[in-house]
């Protein structure tokens, strides 16, 4: 009979034993779900954070092509005005050589 009730007793403490490490695991499961929600929440925002970064590369996109409008247009009068100095002093040119002939 005592042979029986320290068998029990083993078996009580190595199932307090089993409860105590069962406790632990099922608070290390509730841990994980915890970090894994956290983490699918970290991965929305840096979906979302890329789709804000894009947004902002394809801004800058065309403000790169603003700003090279912009910049264009000094050098495009000047090219205008040059063209339109070449022309008439070509036509003094011509006109003083046909005056001089005496064409005119």
């Amino acid at each position: 009979m005592e042979d029986l009730t320290a068998k029990v007793a083993v078996h009580e403490q190595q199932i307090k034993s089993l409860e105590a490490r069962t406790k632990k695991l099922e608070d290390m499961r509730e841990g994980i779900a915890e970090i894994k929600v956290a983490i699918e929440r970290q991965t929305g925002n840096i979906d979302r954070l890329a789709e804000i970064v894009g947004g902002i590369g394809k801004r800058q996109e065309e403000h790169e092509s603003r700003i090279d409008a912009i910049e264009q247009k000094p050098g495009k009068k000047w090219e205008s005005v040059a063209g339109q100095v070449i022309s008439l002093v070509t036509a003094a040119i011509v006109g003083m050589i046909l005056a001089h002939i005496g064409l005119v």
